[in-house]
């Protein structure tokens, strides 16, 4: 989807994220990733947490929409990931750019005001239970 999705040239480079699963490092999946000038990250452990950035894109995906939906095949799965990835894309904002779409951040002139909080906390253990320091 990605790759037919692509419109014209752009300065930014796409990135395929994924853990180390076989079907991810298979000579004709990475093939064609090289050939369509994606880059390839992949989690040096399988661990979900070397990447959190993608994995909470993952999970707003599977938690903001449709939530607990059983699907009765895979074109069930594939027409709803569609849909989805539309309304994530094009229609809903994004508190942390700016409250625009992707699609508008992507094609948009001059700066873009991040607005994400920064969240640099450290748990400390104290007698037991654990405290947020800020």
């Amino acid at each position: 989807m990605a790759v037919k999705g692509r419109i014209g040239l752009s300065p930014f480079i796409l990135i395929h994220h994924s853990d180390r699963g076989v079907q991810y490092c298979s000579v004709e999946y990475v093939k064609i990733l090289v050939e369509s000038n994606i880059a390839i990250s992949m989690t040096q452990s399988g661990s979900p947490y070397d990447n959190a950035l993608e994995e909470r894109v993952n999970g707003t995906i599977k938690n903001d929409f449709f939530p607990k939906r059983v699907y009765q095949n895979h074109k069930e799965v594939i027409k709803a990931v569609s849909k989805i990835i539309q309304i994530y894309n094009q229609k809903r904002p994004h508190a942390s750019i700016d409250y625009l779409t992707p699609d508008q951040a992507h094609v948009k002139q001059g700066d873009l005001k991040k607005r994400w909080k920064n969240y640099s906390r450290h748990l400390k253990q104290k007698e037991g239970t654990m405290q947020v320091v800020k």
